[in-house]
């Protein structure tokens, strides 16, 4: 999808909570949220610490701190990394593209190698593919973007323009690459599971072990289960609601280009 393409947006109404799309650009959110239940609730726009007494200005060090964000425009372009899955989200693209174009029997030749530590690594493209196809870990890039954009919004780095972009932007990308909830948030599961192992310093087959276990579709039930029992009723939310077409606000065509142009 074209970051760039040039409808104008229609001011007003679309932004508001009332909104079933803006509930969608919402719900990106929910697996982030239900695995840190000290944000505010899912259908606030802007994200904080509900328990925190720290000021913004507190909390917004935090993040930037947590997340090597330096400037306002360290915070945009970490967006634009995310909203384009290029963060994690296309880590190991390489594997579940060989993964796409071998049989099972093929693919078992990998899994069967002598290397314990690749064998288990190729077992776990192998569930990750058939759950997910090449969309790999796609929603852990984006659910996260979703809170750079919300926590952004409410600390002033973004306005509420470029809020309603990127989000409706994510939602676009999230809809191309995924056909349901369920398949979102395995994506996210796996992704954090990923995440996780590659930071790992100890890498070795027992974490290999771990990251097969933490992955099984089991697992994942659970997850969403309690997603819909609680706070984050994913199902309520229709899969194809309708988006609406925004255009990138100036305001973002500017940033970008002076980010472009300091790094010329």
């Amino acid at each position: 999808m074209n970051l760039f393409f040039k409808r104008r947006p229609k001011k007003c109404s679309q932004y508001s909570i009332e909104m079933p799309h803006v509930r969608w650009w919402l719900a990106l959110t929910a697996p982030q949220i239900y695995q840190s239940d000290d944000y505010f609730d899912i259908w606030l726009p802007g994200m904080k610490h509900k328990n925190n007494p720290d000021r913004d200005r507190d909390w917004k060090e935090s993040i930037q701190g947590g997340w090597g964000l330096d400037t306002d425009d360290d915070w945009f372009s970490t967006i634009q990394t995310l909203v384009a899955g290029n963060m994690h989200g296309q880590s190991w693209s390489k594997f579940l593209g060989e993964r796409s174009l071998a049989t099972a029997t093929e693919w078992q030749h990998k899994m069967q190698s002598k290397d314990p530590i690749f064998a288990n690594e190729m077992a776990f493209v192998d569930m990750v593919y058939r759950h997910v196809d090449i969309a790999g870990f796609r929603a852990w890039d984006y659910c996260r973007g979703g809170f750079l954009i919300r926590s952004g919004y409410h600390l002033g780095v973004l306005n509420e323009d470029e809020w309603a972009f990127f989000l409706n932007y994510l939602a676009r990308e999230a809809r191309y690459w995924f056909s349901s909830w369920e398949q979102y948030c395995q994506s996210y599961l796996y992704g954090y599971n990923v995440w996780s192992y590659m930071n790992n310093k100890q890498k070795g087959v027992d974490s290999t072990a771990r990251l097969l276990g933490s992955g099984t579709p089991q697992n994942y039930a659970e997850l969403f289960q309690h997603i819909n029992d609680g706070q984050l009723p994913l199902n309520n939310i229709l899969w194809d609601t309708p988006l609406p077409d925004i255009a990138m606000p100036v305001s973002v065509q500017n940033r970008f280009s002076a980010m472009q142009a300091h790094e010329d």
